[in-house]
Parts: structure tokens; C-alpha cells; sequence
């Protein structure tokens, strides 16, 4: 799991307009990533992992973890202590070469006398799911799309009802007690309720509604509350007192940190937590606040003071 952390990291930062930056000498000891270029990592450098897409690898150091090369060729003479993934290329070892295990997608493989491989070779001519490299794009893809699609949602949501969304991340703090019990509520009341009209055959369509659309679609919402709770904690954006009309800046800022945090083996459930159960909690309270403040009994005029005509 360290390793797609890593990895998405750096694609995260080679997205960037400062995409450059993911590729130079200073990444060296951790995380190397090159795209559309080549890669040479010399006799006495040494990685963690190294990932070439459209360019040609020579790797003469030493690679603690894994290795993947897209459309390119890589010659091996260093270590490779892990995994080695080819995909539309060429890897040549070299004598004095050692790698583990390899993997080769559409790929050849040109292994000259000394070299050792001290695990499986497995070969393919067709994409599909089942090695280190393609798992790991696919990961990334899908993290892709998920971070796009929740910012996407999170200025969306602050555009069309941005008070709402900063007053509800507000009582994630003013609140907190009630919007985590309104939270709980939600998630284990309605799948309650859902299973219990399922009983019934009229009920059917109704549970079903609750599990597949209204649970997740509150959820997610509340996801984006906790997202733009934390981005107006980090950059303290809402005024004391008030609530911003349109929390853009707090909605992606801290989305984005949510997304990267939830990579972290063993934060994911922490990050369910306070989106899932804390932030819908407190879109839940807001509505249930706002619902009885318009069905509650409107005051009543002032008694007139004495001397003066009643209106």
C-alpha cells in the first residue's frame, strides 16, 4: 500500500502545472517518475521505485521496491530487489543484473549470461488485469476520477448553496456533539427503516431507494461538509460569527487534502468517520434546524405599552 501512495503522490504532483518538478535529481531516494523522457539511475543511486511511461529506462543502481516501464525499453545491470513490470517494451539484463519477480505485458525479455532472476517471469500479450503495473494504473485512474469528481461536486455544491454548505461545516464545530449524533443516526437508522420496508411488498421500491440513492447521496454530501470543514480550518476563511456565502477555496483545498489523506494505510476508516458519519451529521442537524425554525409558531407582537392605542 506504501507504494500506491507513492505513486499516486507523484502523479498527483505531475498533474500540476509545475509538472517538471516530479522529474528531477531530487527525487532520487524515494519515488523517481519520468513521462515522456528518458531515465538513467547511475551505479551508486538508489530508489525506491521507479516508473517510466513513453521513455527508456537504464537502470545501473539499486531499486528497493518495484520498477514499471509503459512504452519504452529498460536494461537492467543494478538490483531490482522487487518487481519488475514491462508493458510495450524491451527489458534487457545484463550480466551482474538481479531482479525478482518480472512481468512482461506485450513485451520481450533478453536476459545475457550473469544475469539472475530470483523469481517468475510472466508473460502476456494481452492487457489485462493481472500484474503489479496495470493494478496500480488502475488504482490510479480510479483515484483520479474520484478526487476529479468529488472537487467537481464540492464547487458545484458551494456555488449553488454555499452558505448552506459553510453553515453545515460550521456546526461540525459549534455542534459537534449533535451533528455526529444526527450523523449515526442516519447511517445506521436508515438501513433500519430500509430493511424493515422491505418487508412488505409496497415498501420494496422504497427500501431499496433508501440504500441505493438516498444513503450514499447523504454520504457524499457530507463528505464535502467535512471537506470544507477542514479546508476553513486550514484556511481560516470563515469570519467569527458568520459563514461564507461561497467556501470555493475551502471546499477544494480541503477535499483534496481528504483524498490524499485516505491513501494512508490505516487512516481510511478515521476519514469515513468524519466524512461519513460527522459531516453528514451536520448537513442532517442544519436541515433539522432549519426545518424547525419554519414550521415553529411565528413570535408574537409586543403588548403595547400602557398609554398608548393597541395597533
Amino acid at each position: 500500500m506504501h507504494r500506491l501512495f507513492a505513486l499516486l503522490l507523484a502523479i498527483l504532483i505531475a498533474s500540476l502545472p509545475a509538472a517538471a518538478a516530479a522529474q528531477q535529481e531530487d527525487d532520487r531516494g524515494g519515488l523517481a517518475l519520468r513521462i515522456n523522457g528518458d531515465f538513467t539511475l547511475a551505479e551508486d543511486e538508489r530508489l525506491s521505485a521507479l516508473v517510466v511511461i513513453n521513455g527508456d529506462a537504464v537502470v545501473a543502481g539499486t531499486i528497493s521496491d518495484f520498477m514499471l516501464v509503459i512504452n519504452g525499453d529498460a536494461t537492467v545491470s543494478g538490483t531490482v530487489e522487487r518487481d519488475v513490470t514491462m508493458i510495450n517494451g524491451t527489458l534487457t539484463l545484463e550480466p551482474d543484473a538481479v531482479v525478482d519477480d518480472v512481468s512482461l505485458v506485450r513485451s520481450d525479455l533478453v536476459e545475457e549470461p550473469g544475469a539472475t532472476v530470483t523469481g517468475d517471469v510472466t508473460r502476456t500479450t494481452r492487457w489485462i488485469f493481472l500484474s503489479t503495473g496495470a493494478l496500480i494504473l488502475v488504482g490510479i485512474a480510479f483515484w483520479v476520477a474520484m478526487t476529479f469528481t468529488v472537487l467537481v461536486a464540492g464547487l458545484v455544491f458551494a456555488a449553488v448553496a454555499g452558505r448552506q454548505l459553510s453553515q453545515a461545516a460550521s456546526l461540525m464545530t459549534d455542534r459537534a456533539g449533535q451533528s455526529i449524533l444526527s450523523g449515526l443516526i442516519v447511517l445506521f437508522g436508515l438501513p433500519i427503516i430500509a430493511v424493515f420496508a422491505m418487508l412488505t411488498i409496497v415498501g420494496i421500491p422504497l427500501g431499496i431507494g433508501m440504500l441505493l440513492f438516498l444513503l450514499p447521496a447523504l454520504t457524499f454530501l457530507g463528505y464535502i461538509v467535512a471537506g470544507t470543514w477542514l479546508g476553513s480550518l486550514m484556511l481560516s476563511r470563515t469570519p467569527a460569527g458568520g459563514f461564507s456565502e461561497r467556501p470555493f477555496a475551502q471546499a477544494v483545498a480541503g477535499l483534496l487534502v481528504l483524498q490524499i489523506i485516505i491513501l494512508i494505510p490505516g487512516v481510511a476508516p478515521l476519514v469515513f468517520i468524519v466524512g461519513g458519519v460527522w459531516g453528514t451529521g451536520g448537513l442532517v442537524y442544519l436541515a433539522f434546524r432549519n426545518l424547525r425554525g419554519a414550521g415553529g409558531t411565528p413570535p408574537s407582537a409586543p403588548a403595547p405599552a400602557a398609554g398608548q392605542p393597541a395597533p
